[in-house]
């Protein structure tokens, strides 16, 4: 069985500029990655797909040849728009002769390679798996997505069942080749593993608050969860972690934020969500653990299964207000809108003087740089 490993690492990025070789550790942040490739000794070929040669090159300070193709590809496929199935297609053809692919992002620093070796290389030796998913540590509902339209309101995308799952990530993927460009959706029949990740795990590092947190679990191990505590305030329900001053908390987004009309949403990027593309699954396969969300034409995304929608975010799980007197989303209605002036961001959340991280490591003395570290 050939099982090849791709880890598609370009320079340029938006949100957090040249990751993929920021140092990690003492390493560039692909290191990580090219070394749980080989480490879990199952591939016949591991490669790094760059557009720039400063990328690769650093991959040749540290792998020689015989263990990393470098593979250069066009500039094109490293844009912001470009797709990873262009990616994946430029390096099977330059292979060739794989049965399985595993693409393996370089900002998912912490994989292991004994779980790859161990629980996923004995099934694709024995040729009876479609395709590996990872699934993250945390279990959260499945409908507190939001999509921004173009008039800049947000409105919320749901699925009939509200349930809690966990979701998909990119730290594991493993697909066969003769299926990665179908066009014939997956069905639930079809052979699929999914592997739950630990905290550590499914850390994915693509903003400067994710840079932070790896940086951190790399130095002193996965924290600990700040408990939440609720409290009932007006029309609403207030969640925030233990330690924060709710009616500071309350002062800072605006009071007028408790009564349903004003309804305040903190909402950040979701870099985790991974867009489907068969409607069937939503009930079938999204009660297993897969994400799902809709279009702006409530229609299922067009972007392939890999890529992140552009325009989708997620309600902060730490700090948010929630209503006690209506849901948010009812059955006959469109669905819950939220004019831009009712959202606040994750990163006007972070510039609070009040801010508790929610995260907590046991040596309270290992706190993240900035204004804002973990207190108790």
């Amino acid at each position: 069985m050939r099982i090849g490993a791709l880890i598609p690492a370009k320079l340029t990025s938006t949100r957090l500029e040249r990751k993929n070789i920021l140092p990690l550790n003492g390493k560039p942040l692909l290191y990580w990655s090219v070394k749980c490739a080989l480490d879990s000794d199952i591939f016949c070929n591991v490669t790094v797909s760059s557009e720039n040669d400063e990328v690769l090159d650093i991959v040749r300070i540290y792998f020689s040849e015989s263990e990393v193709t470098c593979l250069r590809r066009p500039a094109e496929m490293s844009s912001k728009y470009a797709s990873l199935q262009s990616v994946m297609r430029h390096y099977l053809d330059s292979v060739g002769g794989l049965d399985y692919l595993s693409l393996l992002m370089p900002t998912s620093p912490f994989r292991s390679p004994e779980r790859i070796r161990n629980e996923i290389a004995p099934h694709l030796m024995a040729g009876r798996l479609e395709q590996v998913i990872s699934l993250d540590s945390m279990i959260t509902p499945n409908v507190d997505y939001f999509l921004q339209q173009p008039d800049g309101r947000y409105f919320m995308v749901f699925i009939p069942n509200i349930h809690y799952c966990r979701h998909c990530n990119s730290t594991y993927h493993f697909q066969k080749v003769n299926s990665l460009f179908s066009s014939r959706p997956h069905r639930p029949n079809e052979s699929i593993l999914r592997i739950v990740c630990s905290f550590r795990e499914a850390i994915d590092i693509n903003t400067p608050e994710e840079y932070k947190l790896a940086s951190m679990v790399g130095q002193y191990g996965a924290p600990a969860i700040r408990p939440l505590r609720s409290y009932e305030m007006e029309e609403c329900r207030v969640t925030v972690p233990e330690g924060v001053d709710v009616n500071a908390f309350v002062d800072f987004i605006g009071g007028d934020c408790l009564h349903d009309a004003a309804l305040k949403v903190i909402l950040g990027k979701a870099t985790n969500l991974f867009a489907m593309l068969d409607l069937n699954q939503v009930i079938e396969v999204g009660m297993s653990g897969m994400p799902y969300y809709l279009s702006m034409c409530h229609q299922y995304s067009e972007l392939e299964h890999s890529q992140l929608h552009p325009k989708a975010f997620i309600r902060n799980p730490h700090y948010f207000i929630s209503s006690k007197t209506r849901s948010l989303c009812r059955w006959g209605e469109k669905s819950l809108e939220i004019s831009p002036g009712q959202v606040m961001t994750d990163s006007e959340l972070l510039a609070w003087d009040g801010y508790i991280e929610p995260f907590l490591w046991n040596n309270m003395a290992c706190k993240p740089e900035g204004s804002h570290a973990a207190r108790p």
